[in-house]
Parts: structure tokens; C-alpha cells; sequence
């Protein structure tokens, strides 16, 4: 037998008209967004107890249960007390929001328990510190360690790498990460950075407070405290003034970028200016730098660094470290 097929996936038999398919469709469309909270109620054989479960109040239940009730032009329940009672529609529906639900759940489950290639393991890291060192470096880690696969997540945020199932976090602040084993990175090293023809415009500044009076870029954290530049002026014995022309970001990544694009001048955490520097899309406005307590880290659930994909890792970031001792990477006009 001949068999159309409508929008969703389902048949209907030739004969039915376009209109009817469409409203069929409809009906399914509409249908689908209350189909958990049936299933809930179904279940339970009670609004309250299905609205507790779902973390709605009874009275939404009720509204969706009365929505899917007309759209179908059927019953689906008997109220009866102290138990709801399914009627033979209600079972029907029942029978098939059940097998949906707990296919959805099961193909979740597969997706979500699914392993990562063998060795291969998962490390979050902040979008500037992916884009602008860790980056530009995966083709030489792929020379030195060609078995080793590595997945990049970038967060700008805390995770919590038992709940999200990350195998190493590259952080950066002077949290003490008890719950995880820790390897210490480089120190907070501070300069102030702007681009090779902003610098040529505007410079050379012959003081630091010839340098406070030129654009500033601000970056202001949202998770936790960064050194501003207020902050980097103290530390060098200045005390800045607003010069009215300075501009905020949110984002790392941007700060940098507006920079490179001659903007104004930005402050600059080592390493992750390092290449940039090193490639002339930024320099140094001072030769002077502040240094502040926090530290880049690298962490990781307790027993990890006794792997060999962890150990790989950490042998290799500890020669990108040594060999970038051996480099100035800071370049100045």
C-alpha cells in the first residue's frame, strides 16, 4: 500500500488531504511540547506529585493537560480522588509517550557515556589562552607526542571538572584547588602592550604617566578579580588619572584584539602575549612590567598526573616552558 509521508515522520494513508495532513502536523507539534508533563501526571496519577517532579506549579500541569485535551478532542483522565484514573485514549497515549521518552533517554545516556578516543583526553581553557598560546603550538605537541590526542574546550568561567567530566583545566588566579592535583605555570607577569603603529604615533612614552594619559584598554573580569590598570600603575609607584579616552571589554580575547588594531594600549599577561610579541603584532609601551600574586595552573582530578596522557602533557608544557626562558619574547620599538 501506498503510504505519504508527513513533516514529523509519521504515514498517513493516500486519500488524506493536504489540509488534514497539515492539521495532523499541527496537532503533533502542539502535542510534543506537552508530552512530559502527561507522561508525568500519567505516571503519578497526580498534578501535585508531577509538578513537584517537573518544578512546576499544579496549576501549570493542569493548563497543559487541558491544552492536550483539546487539541485532541479526548478525555485523557478520570478525575477521581484520591488518584487520577487514565482513560482508554489516555492509556493509548501513555503507552507511546513512555517508549518516547525512554528511547530520548537511552540515546542520551549512549551519547553522553560515549568514550573519547583511547588516551585522548579533555582540556578546558579560557578562549585567549586557546586562541593565542596553546593554539599556535598543537602542530609542534603533535610532532613531539604523535600518540597523544588532546580535546580543547574553551570556558571563560569556574568548572567543576568532576561534575563536567574535564580532564585538565589550565587556570589562572590564586584559588588553592584543594580538591585537585595542581601543577604550578608561570607567575603573574603584567606589561603594557599596544600595537607596533600605535606605538609609532603615539610614542615613545618617556614616563609612565605619559603613558597613563594615552587611550587604556580595560578588561574587566566577570568571574574573579583581575589587575587593572589602576592596579598596574600602583605597583610601578603611579598614581594614574583618568584621561576620558579608555574603553572596556569583557572578554580577554578582545582586549587583545583591540589592541593588535590599534585601539590603545592594553595590559598584557605573560605568556599569552609572548607569540604576539614576538610575531611585531604587539609591543611593549614600557619596559616595565607589574607582578601580582596570582599564577597560571594547571589542574587536574586527584590521581590524574600519574597517567601517561596526563604525564605526556605535563612534560611537554614544562619544555615549552623552559625553551620560552631561553627566548626574550618581549619585543619593544
Amino acid at each position: 500500500m501506498n503510504l505519504i509521508h508527513t513533516l514529523d515522520g509519521q504515514r498517513l494513508p493516500p486519500g488524506v488531504s493536504h489540509f488534514e495532513r497539515l492539521v495532523v502536523q499541527q496537532i503533533v507539534r502542539s502535542t510534543l511540547s506537552n508530552l512530559v508533563i502527561f507522561e508525568a501526571a500519567a505516571r503519578t496519577a497526580n498534578f501535585s506529585r508531577a509538578a513537584q517532579e517537573l518544578n512546576l506549579t499544579q496549576s501549570a500541569v493542569s493548563h497543559a493537560i487541558r491544552k492536550l485535551e483539546d487539541i485532541l478532542g479526548k478525555k485523557l483522565f478520570v478525575r477521581s480522588y484520591p488518584n487520577l484514573k487514565l482513560t482508554a485514549e489516555g492509556e493509548q497515549l501513555h503507552h507511546c509517550a513512555g517508549q518516547c521518552i525512554a528511547s530520548t533517554r537511552t540515546a542520551l545516556q549512549n551519547i553522553m557515556t560515549k568514550p573519547r578516543a583511547q588516551d585522548a583526553i579533555l582540556i578546558a581553557v579560557s578562549t585567549s589562552f586557546a586562541r593565542y598560546w596553546l593554539l599556535p603550538r598543537i602542530p609542534q605537541m603533535m610532532s613531539d607526542i604523535p600518540d597523544f590526542r588532546l580535546w580543547i574546550q574553551t570556558v571563560d568561567r569556574d568548572v567543576d571538572l568532576y561534575e563536567e567530566h574535564i580532564d585538565l583545566n589550565i587556570v589562572f588566579g590564586s584559588d588553592v584547588h584543594r580538591q585537585y592535583d595542581k601543577k604550578e605555570l608561570w607567575r603573574e607577569k603584567v606589561f603594557a602592550v599596544c600595537s607596533p603603529d600605535y606605538y609609532r604615533k603615539h610614542g615613545p612614552f618617556r614616563s609612565l604617566v605619559d603613558l597613563s594619559k594615552q587611550t587604556l584598554i580595560h578588561y574587566e573580569e566577570r568571574v574573579r578579580k583581575r589587575m587593572t590598570w589602576d592596579d598596574w600603575f600602583t605597583k610601578l609607584g603611579v598614581q594614574r588619572r583618568s584621561s576620558g579616552r579608555e574603553v572596556l571589554f569583557a572578554d580577554y580575547a578582545l582586549v587583545l584584539e583591540a589592541a593588535m588594531a590599534g585601539r590603545g594600549i592594553a595590559l598584557g599577561w605573560s605568556p599569552i602575549i609572548d607569540d604576539l610579541l614576538s610575531a611585531d603584532r604587539l609591543c611593549l609601551a614600557s619596559k616595565r612590567y607589574a607582578s601580582g600574586p596570582q599564577r597560571f595552573a594547571l589542574i587536574a582530578p586527584k590521581g590524574s598526573f600519574t597517567r601517561q596522557p596526563f604525564q605526556q602533557f605535563c612534560n611537554w608544557i614544562d619544555t615549552e616552558m623552559n625553551a620560552a626562558k631561553g627566548q626574550s619574547g618581549l619585543k619593544r620599538l
